[in-house]
């Protein structure tokens, strides 16, 4: 697991060693596809940032409140175009999903035509983000900025304390997002709940080698309600498109689609709520004061394996 602190190095090593590797990761994935198709590539650059962002809010109480809203923006608005990106190409996986659990072979037909015109919509983003606005291009710069400004803003002293302010704010946050959602199921409350569970999961994937099977497995569970709430998000925006295309027209042809739209999504938030509040289970103090057990308790692990060398090289 690469995107993880080791445990021979100290927190402000391992993170500037982390947020390194992902900036480099995102500008080399831009500028030579090596053999990965333009999805494939958006996908790895969006994942590289959507890391970065939450190695940023762990350091939040470290580098500072406004240093933090800087770089967090600035990985926000790189993004931005390439999710457009990427909707416009998962929203034809979701249809084909949706498709496949219909199981309405009569419905053929239907599936066809709005996967025609997803396709056709896929082109048009495609056109308008890469060529006429450049996107890729900007979002290269914008990485080679944030290159130029890290170690400045990175050589900072951090050690447990800096960092599990950031693990309880963002733990505390994802409860919040939690109980907005159960109260209102809205697009936006669900997504920000989706949003706040993956800067989670990215948090405990860094401290995941210090006790494995307690904490990968709590990323295994973010993930899991990522997953779910990304279908749900996902459905939604497909709706949301049918909807626009409709505007003023014959909505009769998308009627069909809307109806297992409207099915399909609560019964995902059916099962990504209970999920959540597992997770979500403890109080935010008591989550980072179990993390910390976990973190100090690995301290131990590299004395352990030190002393054993001696002591096998004698025999």
């Amino acid at each position: 697991m690469t995107f993880a602190l080791r445990q021979d190095e100290s927190i402000s090593k391992g993170v500037r060693r982390i947020v390194r590797k992902q900036l480099k990761s995102a500008r080399d994935t831009l500028q030579d596809s090596n053999g990965e198709s333009l999805d494939e590539r958006v996908h790895s650059v969006r994942k590289c940032f959507k890391r970065i962002r939450a190695v940023v809010r762990l350091l939040r109480y470290s580098i500072g409140e406004s240093t933090y809203r800087r770089e967090n923006e600035c990985f926000r608005d790189a993004a931005r175009p390439l999710s457009e990106l990427r909707d416009a190409k998962v929203l034809i996986e979701v249809l084909d999903k949706l498709e496949k659990i219909s199981r309405r072979s009569d419905k053929k037909s239907l599936f066809r035509s709005a996967r025609k015109r997803l396709k056709a919509r896929r082109n048009e983003v495609h056109e308008r983000v890469l060529r006429e606005n450049n996107a890729l291009a900007e979002t290269g710069a914008a990485i080679e900025e944030s290159l130029k400004r890290f170690d400045d803003w990175s050589d900072v002293s951090t050690g447990w304390r800096e960092i599990a302010k950031g693990i309880r704010r963002v733990y505390r946050s994802g409860r919040k997002a939690l109980d907005n959602a159960k109260d209102n199921s809205s697009v936006e409350s669900l997504h920000e709940f989706r949003k706040q569970v993956k800067y989670l999961r990215h948090q405990l994937e860094l401290l995941a080698r210090s006790w494995p099977k307690v904490v990968c497995e709590l990323v295994s569970q973010a993930e899991q309600i990522g997953d779910i709430l990304g279908e749900d998000h996902d459905l939604a925006v497909l709706h949301s498109i049918l909807n626009e295309e409709s505007n003023g027209k014959d909505s009769s042809q998308n009627a069909p689609l809307h109806e297992l739209i409207e099915r399909r999504r609560p019964r995902l938030q059916e099962d990504a709520i209970p999920k959540g509040e597992i997770l979500y289970r403890e109080p935010a103090k008591d989550f980072e004061r179990r993390l910390e057990a976990y973190w100090k308790g690995s301290e131990k692990w590299p004395k352990r394996h030190k002393a054993s060398k001696p002591a096998s090289s004698a025999v």
